[in-house]
Formats: structure tokens, sequence, C-alpha cells
């Protein structure tokens, strides 16, 4: 019977609700292991963790954790119909795998290679496994108990302890702390509660800027004019999509209060899409990534999920007259708003 095959018809039998289903399938997953088809191996574990139970996961990632390279190709496999994502149902796993789960799809489907497209398009496998990627800390995020707490505290680091987790671990907390949960102790209560106050106060309403670069916006003065942006004597060019989402964050950068501005608001105001928030962000900071001396992370700030800013005391950005005579009317618009009163 043809590899394949044998996947869909797994697969039909998780669609029926047979109940052996998911053993069955950890038990076809085991005797291709013993045969070495690493083909029908990563199809079988593709199956089973789009459809199995809690219990399955647990053997498919055991099996994972022995072969991590196979670890991978599991996840492609998924990720190859991506429709095939939005089956797991990540809501039944234990929160130790799945930051487990998140932590191998860090390593073998980095955020700093997520694919960034413009305008609409079909989404592909990659770009469907870093959304998945996402969803597994945010449902971390929401679950609202210890064990979730540790699993996100446990990542934080595994990642390389990036300042903006830090909001995602003291929801968790607020989470932990609001809901029916019984604390371990008063003093973990406590602890929790003056690092959520902490992050909470992140980010300040005024300066403390991560990054002193001159940022400069511009366009050629050819026909078919080109947006440029200089980081002090380096010259990128840039398309109207994140020229768009950079002149918004100047705005509201040059109207005070530190910049900062709701996610939310963005995709109000169609600067960013609400399916493709992620890879509007990883946009406007692609630019800036080869640039000498800069973290396009600390560049363009998000510190979470909920508020972004550009990084740069206003003094320092610069928006050139020659694109109030932009083709696109939003970023005219932008433009005039931007600009000191003459």
């Amino acid at each position: 019977m043809p590899t394949e095959v044998r996947g869909e018809l797994l697969s039909e039998l998780f669609r029926r609700g047979f109940g052996s289903a998911g053993s069955e399938g950890v038990r076809l997953l085991r005797a291709a292991t013993r045969n070495k088809d690493k083909v029908l191996a990563k199809i079988l574990g593709a199956v089973v963790l789009r459809f199995g139970s809690s219990e399955d996961w647990s053997e498919v990632w055991t099996w994972i954790r022995r072969r991590p390279k196979l670890g991978k190709d599991v996840f492609e496999e998924l990720a190859r119909h991506t429709v095939y994502l939005d089956d797991v149902r990540v809501e039944l796993v234990p929160e130790k795998l799945l930051g487990e789960a998140c932590w191998g799809l860090w390593k073998w489907f980095p955020p700093e290679e997520d694919p960034e497209f413009e305008g609409g398009h079909t989404v592909t496998p990659r770009e469907a496994l870093g959304e998945f990627r996402s969803r597994l800390w945010r449902e971390l995020a929401s679950r609202g108990t210890s064990e979730a707490v540790d699993a996100l505290e446990t990542l934080h680091g595994r990642i390389g302890k990036p300042t903006w987790f830090r909001s995602v671990i003291a929801a968790a907390k607020k989470e932990a702390v609001a809901g029916a949960w019984v604390p371990r102790s008063t003093r973990d209560v406590l602890s929790w509660e003056r690092e959520i106050r902490a992050v909470e106060c992140e980010p300040p309403e005024g300066g403390d800027y991560l990054c002193r670069v001159k940022l400069r916006l511009t366009a050629s003065s050819q026909i078919r004019a080109q947006n440029h942006i200089f980081v002090d004597d380096q010259q990128r060019t840039v398309g109207d999509v994140p020229l768009l989402g950079l002149l918004r964050l100047i705005l509201e950068l040059k109207e005070g209060k530190g910049g900062w501005i709701r996610v939310g608001d963005l995709v109000e105001e169609g600067i960013f899409q609400e399916g493709g928030k992620y890879q509007a962000i990883g946009r406007l900071r692609k630019p800036f990534r080869d640039i000498p001396g800069l973290d396009p992370l600390k560049l363009v700030q998000m510190p979470g999920d909920k508020t972004i800013r550009l990084s740069i005391p206003p003094d320092l950005v610069e928006v050139d007259r020659r694109l109030l005579q932009h083709r696109d009317g939003r970023i005219r618009d932008l433009v005039r708003k931007a600009l000191p009163e003459s």
C-alpha cells in the first residue's frame, strides 16, 4: 500500500471517531521507525498530532525528543496543507508539552526567518508554521495555570530571554492570580504581582528609547520613484506597505507619549491586516536587518503582542517633503501630518 494512502486511512479513522485511532497511529509510527521508513513515520506523526488526544501527543512527542530531525519533518508534513494546522487541538495539549513544542518550532523555524509578503497571497507552509508557533505560546499565556507559567519561563530562557516576552509571562501570571487556581504559596502570588505591575508599567510614558540613530524617509526623483530610508549613512529601499507602517509609527512618535500605539488600532486603521499583522511587523523590521550595530527588534519595539513603537528619539527622525508627491494617497496624508508646520 502506498505510504501516503496509509496516512489518509489513519486520518479517516480519526475523522470517523474510531476509538483506538490514536493508539493505532502510535503503533504504526513505532513500526515505521523500526523499519526505518522515515517518510511513513513523518506522515503518521503528523496525522496523530493533527487529530490526536493529549495522550497521543505525549506519545508522539516522546518519539520526537529522541529524533529531533524527524520532528522538524513531522511539522513540515503537517503544514504541507496549511489548513491541517488549524485542526490541531492545542487546548488539549498539556502545558509542558506545549512549551516543548513551541521551543522545537522556534529552533526549526526561527521567527527571524519567517517569510514576509506584501498584499494578498496564498499562505505558504512556512508562513503557517510561524503562525502556529505563536499560537502555542498564546495558548500557554491564556491557560491561567502554574504549569503554563513554568512552561513560558522555561521557553523564555531557551529563546534568549527577549524583553518583549516578559509581558507574555506577566499576562500568564495575571491569569493565574485572577483565576480559580489555588496558588502554590502566598510568596508566589506576591512575587508575581510585583512582576506583573513592573511589566504593566512598560512601555514608559516618555523616552527611554532603545536606539539612537538618525532615520530619514525619502523618495527618489525618478518617474517611477522608489522609497528610501537612511539610517545614519546606510541607505535601503522599501516598498509602499512597510513605508506606510513606518510613517504611522513616526506620526505617533512625533505626537509624544513615547510613540506607543496599540496593534489593534493599526488593524482598525488598515495599516495592518488582522490575519497578517505579524508578517506586517516583520516587513517593518526587514530593511534594518543587515545594518551593523542595529537590532531591528529594538528599533521596531513590541513588548508582547498589544503595543508597538519606533524606538528612536523623535528629533532623530526626518520625513522628506518629496514624499508629498507619493502615488499612494494614504502615504501622502501621513507625510503631511508628520511634517513640521511651516
